[in-house]
């Protein structure tokens, strides 16, 4: 038996001999050194895809996002630190490590500067969607690293665009860079997490093929035992916050779909419709739950029986936002702006197995609200829409509703055009200035309807609460309008900041009202007064 074990050890260390005499270490090693040293087109390179993966980003656009995937040379130096790490080669290693360190450096630098310099900071879905890693995040760059090794040993260089599209290494380092712009410590955490992840996994993971190419030949044991101590080390102890986060994933998701069956079964009773729901999660606070609903008839106490349900069902504390639409009759005709009903150009019959609808018909299916305009164009695959005014309508609830239409009608674009309304206030803390998260997303609805519009041109009103020193008032109202009147501009809208300080009747208003009424900025369309 010994005999037998013995020759197929043999048979095997001839085959691996056989398959590691056929790569050329030499060849690879100087091009894997070539490509993976600080150069000054790599320093040029670093800053352009840093640039770019930032600003896509900031436009939360996936398209310039793989983009610079695309032209980052980070793999470069992480590759040659890994066969460096399996031939044992400190020189190799030292130089890929220097070079990723520099490159490190730049890209934060450069990704810091863009931030800086951007008007609109806000955390879109894209720089969210790199502040979480987790174990899945651990096995894709653990196959990448796998892929690239095998890629750059054996040649197929071609390869090595898709492991830079699935390791995603420059996009979570320019978020880095954007948490750090920003100051919040909880982006940088996270995103800095899963870019030494990628890093490491795809470092240890290409020493791994090259010690199974015969890199490590004549120092197999010492290769071994190097790469052992960095997994156990290094690796292993990353592994832990991924575990913690996928199960925090994992529970949230659960609780998600735990807040919908309780919301259905709860609303069903009352013929309320359930047009979207987002369940959030912030720390130290209770679950937040917002939602949009189709009413018939508004229901004051809604929000209540609902709150009520849910925390019965989880037995934890829950917030509950619920904005309640009107839904539209069922036999009302939708008609355009001059009364005159509309009719769609044509019908579907391949989307559609029971008897065809019209476009104008699937349109108000899955639009819950009055309809006072309709304009459907089949052949310029466009969409308007113009819903009747009613309580309790937002211009965010109008926004996130265009966007499940264009989900729901792909290949086609919605606009939804608000009914013609007073714009929303903008509120600030007391002697505040700073344009926070809140404000933003207010801003952005703005923005949306006066494109909407087509208004080009807004006078933006500060105020400011009578407390304190009538001159730092006067100032603290300038600020706020000029802040807002900056974002409205970068979006391409004129807006004129003025103050009215103090404004009609502010001491009694504000004695009815609260001193809150007044630290606002109101942006007035033409023609308002």
């Amino acid at each position: 038996m010994s005999r037998l074990k013995l020759g197929s050890y043999h048979i095997i260390a001839q085959w691996w001999r056989a398959m590691a005499s056929t790569v050329p270490h030499d060849q690879v090693l100087q091009q894997v050194r070539d490509d993976g040293r600080a150069t000054p087109s790599y320093f040029f390179m670093i800053a352009i895809s840093a640039g770019i993966a930032t600003i896509g980003l900031l436009a939360n656009s996936p398209a310039v996002i793989i983009g610079a995937m695309l032209v980052s040379p980070l793999m470069g130096p992480i590759m040659l630190t890994g066969v460096g790490i399996a031939a044992i080669k400190p020189k190799y290693v030292a130089e890929g490590a220097l070079a990723l360190l520099a490159g490190i450096v730049l890209a934060l630098m450069t990704s810091m500067a863009i931030v800086y310099l951007s008007p609109l900071t806000n955390g879109t879905p894209e720089i969210l969607a790199r502040t979480r890693p987790n174990l899945f995040d651990l096995a894709v760059a653990a196959f990448s690293g796998l892929a690239g090794g095998y890629a750059v040993i054996r040649g197929r260089h071609g390869a090595i665009i898709g492991v830079a599209i699935a390791t995603a290494l420059m996009p979570p380092l320019a978020v880095v860079g954007y948490g750090i712009a920003v100051a919040n410590w909880t982006i940088t955490k996270g995103s800095s997490l899963l870019f030494v992840v990628n890093m490491v996994a795809i470092a240890l993971s290409s020493a791994l093929v090259a010690a199974w190419y015969g890199f490590s030949r004549h120092n197999l044991r010492q290769a071994l035992a190097w790469q052992s101590l960095l997994v156990f080390f290094v690796l292993i102890p990353l592994t832990i916050p991924l575990l913690s986060s996928l199960q925090t994933i994992a529970s949230e998701a659960a609780v998600t779909n735990a807040v919908r069956a309780v919301m259905e079964r709860t609303l069903s009773a009352k013929k309320v419709h359930i047009y979207q729901l987002n369940v959030h999660f912030p720390r130290h606070q209770p679950i937040g739950v917002d939602s949009i609903v189709v009413v018939n008839h508004p229901e004051p106490g809604l929000p209540s029986v609902v709150q009520k349900a849910l925390e019965q069902q989880l037995r934890k504390p829950v917030h509950v936002s619920l904005e309640q639409v009107l839904a539209a009759s069922a036999n009302e005709v939708p008609t355009s702006a001059l009364g005159t009903p509309i009719r769609a150009e044509s019908t579907v019959t391949a989307t559609v197995t029971a008897p065809a609808i019209s476009w104008a018909a699937m349109i108000r299916q899955a639009f819950p609200l009055p309809i006072q305009m309709l304009d459907v164009s089949e052949k310029g695959k466009q969409i308007q829409i113009m819903p009747k005014l009613s309580d309790g309508m937002s211009l965010a609830a109008l926004r996130q509703m265009q966007g499940a239409l264009f989900h729901k009608f792909p290949g086609w674009t919605v606009t939804i055009i608000p009914p013609p309304q007073s714009l929303p206030t903008i509120d600030f803390a007391p002697n505040e200035t700073a344009i926070g998260p809140r404000q933003q997303e207010l801003l952005r609805s703005i923005i949306w309807a006066l494109q909407a519009w087509h208004v080009s041109n807004v006078r933006v009103v500060g105020f400011a609460s009578t407390t304190g020193i009538r001159q730092k008032n006067i100032t603290l109202a300038m600020t706020r309008a000029q802040q807002v009147a900056t974002l409205l501009q970068a979006a391409g809208i004129q807006a004129d900041p003025e103050i009215e300080y103090p404004a009609l009747h502010q001491h009694r208003l504000e004695r009815k009202l609260g001193y809150a009424a007044f630290r606002i900025v109101k942006v007035r369309l033409p023609g308002e007064p």
